[in-house]
């Protein structure tokens, strides 16, 4: 019966194969660190190891072994970003963009040359400032 809860059957009638013991114990170990990442900012400061399943001298050598076993290691990755150039030229997608480049455009054909490199001029330099702003913020967080 206590199987029963974890079979369940296809549109076909089939039964699936119950998970295993093991892989859910992985889930509620993940879902429990989950669930206490989440609320921890209303913890006291002396709570926080206890909702964790840890002591203040740390986790014992069985529990550690276990924990990187499902959880693997504790490394930060580096996600790829895109080059410079590829995010320079994004600034030039958006609508007030575009809107300077067809009145740049405009004012060239009207022969108003000192116009339309200003706007130009103006749209390189909110991208440029754009870029920057883009790169702190990455800095930062």
């Amino acid at each position: 019966m206590p199987l029963e809860r974890y079979t369940k059957r296809s549109p076909q009638g089939r039964v699936a194969k119950p998970k295993s013991l093991r892989r859910l114990r992985e889930e509620s170990l993940r879902q429990e660190l989950e669930e206490a990442a989440k609320t921890i900012h209303t913890l006291d400061v002396a709570d926080v190891p206890s909702a964790f399943g840890t002591s203040l001298t740390g986790l014992p050598g069985v529990e550690a072994a276990r924990r990187l076993a499902v959880l693997g290691p504790n490394t930060l990755s580096w996600s790829r970003r895109a080059p410079v150039v590829v995010r320079f030229l994004a600034n030039f997608r958006h609508l007030m963009a575009i809107l300077l480049w067809v009145g740049g455009a405009v004012a060239f054909w009207a022969q108003m040359a000192e116009l339309g490199v200003a706007m130009w001029c103006v749209n390189i330099l909110n991208g440029g400032f754009s870029l920057v702003n883009s790169i702190f913020q990455r800095n930062v967080s």
